[in-house]
């Protein structure tokens, strides 16, 4: 079936996320929120996107091991334990869909409690056109027997093409063909995830041969192709370095952290931190009187936790 062409709705401007408008949230996870299977608290934020956009976010806690979670509007998921440590959680991708997006920050296990802080930063403004198509039995078939719908799409100097296929009941399959005779195909976007498939972002400049297909040759329904164009001087969204958010230094009072594996050195107590051993390495002494050094962000390890700043 021949698709039409739809302006996306969403290139008005979105009220909710601005290009390098980093939105910050610090809340808690208490004994009262509600749970995931594995019994861990979660509390969700709503983020409104109007227009696409690229998101960086962001959790962080120096209280328990994150895990956060993002579900877009139609139900697609992405998730991420451990980016930087048991304590940073992060997530970098394109959100396509206009509408509420919602951003779960939860802890890995169940006994996770305490304060969070979530951070959530926009790129720059992208252009974004839906061609709503349908395969149908009589449509084209490749010759595996596979339907097949095609398009073309021309990628004017100055930008990049990032196309997504979206599909309605069956398991789709988008395919291109880029100026220069090279193919790049792509059936799942991440692991799992069996309605949504990316190709992008694509460089050259000029004339694309788009098909869009299905896994099996029995497989037909509706679909959306999303074609997005990205300026070469896009704007990146970025957050500030994990270090820069959680600095230690000699006077801080401090307990155990997430990381800890160092047994009973703390006497289950408080300590002061009383100087860098070098290489991310603090020497703590104990208010039961030891005195050892401990990892604050050694391979994203952080045996710490402050709890009062500099006496």
């Amino acid at each position: 079936m021949r698709p039409y062409s739809l302006l996306l709705a969403a290139l008005i401007a979105c009220p909710g996320v601005r290009a390098q408008d980093v939105q910050t949230f610090e809340d808690e996870l208490t004994s009262g929120l509600p749970t995931r299977e594995n019994g861990a608290r979660y509390r969700d934020h709503v983020i409104h996107v109007g227009q696409p956009v690229q998101l960086l976010v962001r959790l962080f806690s120096e209280e328990f091991d994150t895990f956060l979670f993002v579900r877009s509007p139609t139900g697609l998921e992405w998730e991420n334990d451990d980016f930087d440590g048991t304590q940073v959680s992060q997530l970098d991708f394109w959100a396509f869909e206009p509408g509420p997006w919602i951003v779960r920050a939860t802890s890995y296990s169940d006994s996770g409690r305490g304060d969070y802080r979530l951070e959530v930063a926009a790129g720059g403004p992208v252009a974004g056109e839906v061609l709503p198509g349908r395969l149908d039995p009589w449509d084209e078939r490749l010759p595996k027997g596979e339907v097949v719908d095609r398009h073309t799409v021309t990628l004017e100097e100055g930008s990049f093409l990032i196309a997504e296929l979206y599909v309605y009941g069956f398991d789709g399959v988008l395919s291109i063909q880029d100026p220069q005779g090279v193919y790049h195909r792509n059936d799942d976007a991440s692991e799992g995830v069996t309605t949504l498939s990316r190709v992008g972002p694509l460089p050259t400049t000029g004339t694309y041969q788009v098909a869009v297909t299905s896994i099996r040759g029995d497989a037909y329904g509706a679909y959306d192709l999303r074609l997005f164009r990205i300026p070469r001087d896009y704007e990146v969204p970025t957050l500030a370095p994990v270090r820069e958010i959680r600095e230690l230094g000699p006077g801080m009072r401090v307990v155990r952290g997430p990381a800890w594996q160092w047994g009973d050195q703390d006497e289950g107590g408080v300590g002061v931190v009383e100087q860098s051993t070098g290489d991310g390495w603090w020497q703590v002494e104990w208010d039961g009187g030891g005195r050892n050094s401990y990892r604050w962000g050694v391979e994203g390890n952080y045996d710490l936790r402050i709890i009062s700043p500099v006496l």
